[in-house]
Parts: C-alpha cells; sequence; structure tokens
C-alpha cells in the first residue's frame, strides 16, 4: 500500500514537472531553431503615411522527417532598442493600423492584428490559428501606418515571438517559442521640408516684406494633403525687432511656382496682427497636389514708429510644420535655415 502510493506521488511529481517544463517553454521563447533568415525584404528605411510596407521577412525550417508544422501564435512583446538604427524614438501605438503576417510563397494571410488590438499597447498578441506551414516556409510581417497624427523621425522595430506545434512523429508535440524579432528600425517620414535664407533691407511703415520661405514635401506623395499650421520661430540670440515695432504677419502660397513672393498673384493664406515676435499660422487648409510640393513665404509689415536699425532672424522649428497626415521639421534642421531682416530707419 505504502509502496503503491509512492508510486502515485512520484508520478504526480513527474507530472507536475513536465507541466511547467512545457509552460516554460511557451513563455520564454528559445533561441533560433526554426526560425532564421531574418531580414528586412524591401530594405525601405522610410516609410510614409498610409503606407504598408514589409517590416521584416523570416524562414520557418522544419527539422522533422514530415516537415510539417502548425503555427499558433505571434505575439509582439516590446520595442527592440537593439535594432540597427534604432534612435530611442519609438512611435505611437495609435500610429500603426495593422500589422500582418503573410506566407510569401501563396500570398496567403497567415494572422493579424487590427487597431483595436494595438493601440493599448504590448503585448500584441496575433492568433495564427493553427496554420500550416512546410518546411522552408518564407513569412513576411506587414505593418499598415495610420495616415493622420504622425510625427516625423519616430521609428518602429519591435521583439517578437513566434508559437507552433511541430507534429513531427505522430506523438504528441508540445509548442514550442522562439525569437522571431524585428532587427532592422524603419523611420516615419512625415514630410520633408526646406527653407532658403531670406535676407532683405526694408524701411519704417513699408508692407509686406518678404522674411522667409518654406517649401514642404510630403512624404506620402500619392494623395494630396493640406498645410495646416506652421511656425516661425524668432532666433532671440539675433533679433532686436521688437513685437510691437511689427504690426502683421502674413503667409503666401507661391501659386505660380516661380519661387519669387508676387503681391496680387500669389495666394495670401493668412494676415493676422502681431502680438509677439513669432508668426504662428494655424487654421490653414492650403492643398498640397499628389506628387508635388509647395513653397510658402513670411512677409511682415512694419511699424511706421522704429527709429533705428534693427534685425529679425527666423528659424521653423521640429515639429512647427503640420499637414494633414502629421507634424514635421524642416530637414537638416539649425539655425542655417533663417531669415534675417535688416530694418533700416529713415
Amino acid at each position: 500500500m505504502k509502496s503503491s502510493k509512492k508510486k502515485n506521488k512520484i508520478v504526480l511529481l513527474f507530472g507536475i514537472s513536465a507541466f511547467f517544463l512545457m509552460a516554460a517553454a511557451m513563455i520564454s521563447p528559445a533561441a533560433a531553431q526554426n526560425v532564421t533568415g531574418i531580414y528586412d525584404a524591401d530594405g525601405a528605411n522610410y516609410v510614409v503615411p498610409s503606407e504598408t510596407y514589409i517590416a521584416y521577412n523570416f524562414t520557418y525550417n522544419e527539422t522533422s522527417y514530415m516537415s510539417k508544422t502548425n503555427l499558433t501564435w505571434f505575439n509582439i512583446t516590446e520595442w527592440n532598442v537593439t535594432a540597427t538604427g534604432w534612435t530611442d524614438n519609438n512611435a505611437n501605438f495609435d500610429d500603426i493600423d495593422n500589422v500582418s503576417l503573410w506566407n510569401f510563397t501563396d500570398g496567403s494571410l497567415i494572422g493579424n492584428a487590427s487597431k483595436s488590438d494595438i493601440q493599448d499597447g504590448f503585448w500584441i498578441n496575433i492568433s495564427l490559428g493553427n496554420y500550416t506551414v512546410t518546411t522552408g516556409t518564407n513569412i513576411y510581417v506587414n505593418i499598415t501606418l495610420n495616415d493622420t497624427g504622425l510625427i516625423d523621425g519616430k521609428q518602429i522595430a519591435f521583439d517578437a515571438s513566434l508559437s507552433y506545434i511541430s507534429n513531427a512523429t505522430g506523438t504528441v508535440e508540445y509548442p514550442k517559442t522562439e525569437w522571431a524579432n524585428d532587427t532592422v528600425a524603419e523611420t516615419i517620414n512625415v514630410l520633408n521640408a526646406t527653407a532658403g535664407t531670406s535676407n532683405s533691407s526694408a524701411g519704417p511703415g513699408e508692407t509686406f516684406v518678404h522674411v522667409g520661405n518654406v517649401t514642404v514635401d510630403p512624404g506620402n506623395n500619392t494623395n494630396a494633403v493640406n498645410l495646416t499650421a506652421i511656425t516661425f520661430n524668432a532666433m532671440l540670440a539675433n533679433t532686436n525687432l521688437t513685437a510691437t515695432e511689427i504690426d502683421h504677419f502674413a503667409l503666401w502660397n507661391d501659386t505660380n511656382a516661380n519661387t519669387v513672393l508676387d503681391v496680387g498673384t500669389d495666394e495670401m493664406l493668412w494676415n493676422t496682427s502681431a502680438t509677439e515676435i513669432n508668426a504662428t499660422f494655424t487654421g490653414l487648409n492650403s492643398t498640397i497636389p499628389a506628387g508635388a510640393n509647395n513653397r510658402y513665404f513670411l512677409t511682415m509689415n512694419l511699424s511706421a514708429s522704429i527709429t533705428s536699425d534693427k534685425e529679425y532672424q527666423a528659424f521653423v522649428d521640429a515639429q512647427n510644420i503640420t499637414i494633414s497626415n502629421g507634424t514635421g521639421p524642416l530637414k537638416p534642421p539649425g539655425i542655417s535655415h533663417c531669415y534675417k531682416l535688416t530694418q533700416h530707419h529713415q
């Protein structure tokens, strides 16, 4: 009787041990065994709003003689801070509309996570529904970006694991999990904006004095977008003109695209009283056609009461340009892209 209880106890302990070993195998991904050949298939390091792009590919190599496996889960666990090109500037989860896995050979969908599955953050668990693969199956991971609210320069690269059950011998096969990480970061490109130097001389009381121009080129050139806001900041170290010496700021669209401000021909988008030294324009609705870019001019009307020589220098700070897709900076940023106005007292 004692011997029988002892045997039952041994069997029970063995069963518990086996359970925890199996659970550990499911929870803690193993090093590469069957997941191999991870690479960035399309080589794209810059991605644009509303784009669906291949984040990376990997190959599943079954080592059993039956060469058949059921894929169960793809779990995205965290940002891959060791990915090539990573700068610790991760995207927001709202920036991602969809993550999906595809069989490269036959083009069939293996599994996907929609926006509602993604917006709450890690973990993002994608059921693969026991999808059957054979040895050498190439799988690619697609990401679809949102078309609004993105921030230029944010990045996407994540750690992920692939879980599967191998049908190797016809006997019971326990689930296995391996790392299948994205190894190269993609950077979101909302817009490309460049500025030219605009040196001008003007006297007290002059109007529509050209003090700046910025060319805005959307990253996604397949759809028309709108410029909705832009701010020009005074470079305080090089500016002694005061807000009281500026009557108005105005923003213009270079309608005839000749790179020159033509008052009466170019469209004035906004004309506002100067309440501070910076010029901020919001609520704009200036269309940038698909595949095109727009040049915008900043002008000021000077007060007639200026009594000494003054200087004004401005720049566009990071994320101070907003289009329908999101926000972006001048590229490259810095003081070299500025606008200088010397106002001569007459």
